[in-house]
């Protein structure tokens, strides 16, 4: 049994919602606010990309994850594999 997760080393480059809680003109256009996260990508869905910063074994050997963020695969730009990656 390996002590290397089987799982990628990723930077994701996404688009966050942004909100203001302040009057505002109604046409002026919404500010971006764009996104960068790193960790170890655990699963991809349709919906969603799901990345952990830390993962670990329970003692039958299955790899849990801990920190997790699941990204809407709408507000993802580009997903970069990283060197030491899997």
């Amino acid at each position: 049994m390996s002590d290397t997760p089987p799982f990628k080393l990723v930077r994701i480059h996404w688009l966050d919602a942004y909100s203001e809680g302040h009057w505002k003109d109604s046409t002026d256009e919404p500010r971006e606010a764009p996104c960068v996260s790193v960790g170890l990508l655990v699963s991809e869905t349709k919906k969603y990309v799901r990345l952990a910063s830390t993962v670990g074994r329970t003692d039958e050997g299955k790899w849990e994850t801990n920190a997790t963020i699941s990204i809407p695969r709408g507000m993802v730009e580009r997903i970069e594999t990283l060197e030491g990656g899997e």
